[in-house]
């Protein structure tokens, strides 16, 4: 199984215990060192894991990272899209890069990681699963982020088209939609959300690996874990 953004926060915290569930992880991200870390804690609880520096952006870097897997572990069988970065400024202050960026990696990497996997679960006749982590802003943008909220409307569109392509092979396709999460993603923001508006980065992990792994019992609990810890904060699924 694959990994994106697995070097901080929710897709680490996800590797790590679908490691502890005895699953052959692979962790892709940007920062080297980073995933270095989160491999060698999985590793050190027995867990079998391969740590593929990756830009998910680029499509040769996701050609040689499902490659890699297939290589290693076999054909891919899940994936979690959980990539990811913000940006907070006003449409007249938003330069082009920084708005390429945002949709390069929050949209475009979807994308291309899951066209990869879908290829390789489909040639090999595997009804694998394709999990992406969106956001709320997948349904509500507001002023200054019209980058993020451009990028996460296109996940939804994007991951309505591919759950209908995709059923007829037997491959399922889940999006989670989550509030803020505490992670890096908001340490550029001029304004840090309070506490109570943020979900903690650890149970949302196991959230979506209980999405990956199609237990409905498992949703409902870390659902309930995490309403009762940030009353203000959301999450859902479809």
């Amino acid at each position: 199984m694959v990994v994106t953004g697995a070097s901080s926060g929710m897709g680490a915290e996800a590797a790590k215990v679908f490691g502890l569930k005895g699953a052959k992880v692979v962790l892709a991200a940007r920062r080297p060192e980073r995933l270095q870390a989160v491999r060698e804690e999985i590793e050190s609880t027995g867990g079998q894991c391969l740590s593929v520096p990756t830009d998910v952006t680029r499509e040769a870097d996701v050609s040689r990272l499902f490659e890699t897997v297939e290589r290693h572990f076999g054909p891919v069988d899940v994936l979690v899209n959980n990539a990811g970065c913000g940006l907070q400024a006003r449409i007249v202050d938003t330069d082009y890069e920084p708005w390429r960026s945002v949709l390069d990696t929050n949209l475009t990497s979807v994308y291309l990681c899951t066209r990869a996997a879908a290829k390789q679960m489909v040639a090999h006749g595997i009804r694998g699963h394709i999990v992406t982590v969106a956001s709320i802003s997948s349904f509500y943008s507001g002023p200054g982020y019209a980058a993020y909220g451009a990028a996460k409307h296109g996940v939804l569109g994007f991951k309505r088209a591919a759950k209908w392509e995709l059923r007829r092979h037997g491959i399922e396709v889940s999006t989670i939609f989550p509030a803020r999460v505490e992670t890096e993603f908001f340490g550029s923001y001029e304004r840090q959300p309070a506490l109570w508006q943020t979900l903690p980065a650890r149970p949302v992990g196991r959230y979506i690996v209980a999405v990956a792994s199609g237990s409905m019992l498992l949703r409902i609990v870390a659902r309930s874990g995490l309403l009762a810890r940030r009353l203000g904060a959301l999450l859902s699924i479809r």
